[in-house]
């Protein structure tokens, strides 16, 4: 879980310890440009993405206080990181083993 605090750091800008509306559209265009290969997005976009973002953060699976904890983030970022993981590699589901035969899973798995 190491990488996803890190991750949160980088966008809880003011440290308050959740991400607010204004970083989580900051997380929302890198999202879209590491989905995206760098693509540029509008206005339209970044909101589509924000709002998509705090639906399923924040309300699905959050308290629906408007803004990110580390706990609904790392929720949602474990499995987007897997998703992004698997289609850089074009891989199926679950772990696979590398042609060297070292053992590689998508994730490391949270402590």
């Amino acid at each position: 879980g190491m990488q996803a605090r890190a991750k949160f750091a980088q966008y809880d800008v003011d440290k308050s310890g959740s991400l607010d509306s204004d970083e989580v559209v900051k997380l929302s265009v890198d999202l879209f440009r590491a989905f995206n290969h760098g693509a540029e997005l509008s206005q339209a976009q970044i909101k589509e993405v924000h709002d998509k973002l705090m639906t399923r953060m924040d309300e699905r699976d959050g308290n629906k206080d408007g803004s990110i904890s580390f706990h609904e983030f790392y929720a949602w970022y474990t499995q987007a990181a897997e998703k992004h993981w698997r289609m850089q590699h074009g891989l199926t589901r679950g772990s696979h083993v590398t042609s060297a035969g070292q053992h590689v899973t998508p994730l490391d798995t949270p402590k």
